[in-house]
């Protein structure tokens, strides 16, 4: 029965910091935008929801 070897490759130094550089350009894009309304929203009302909970529970 013969052994399957991985060959393991290592990318060149310049080719790993070229595409650290473009995933950091594509991410810092996306988090430079701003929050959708209808998200914060959501957001809020998810927050509220434990609150109000307690407070049916407390009657």
């Amino acid at each position: 029965m013969s052994s399957l070897r991985v060959k393991k490759t290592t990318a060149k130094p310049e080719i790993s910091d070229q595409i650290g550089r473009q995933l950091r350009s594509v991410y810092n894009d996306v988090l430079a935008q701003p929050v959708p309304d209808r998200f914060l929203d959501l957001l809020k009302d998810l927050d509220t929801l434990p609150r109000q909970s307690e407070k049916k529970a407390a009657k």
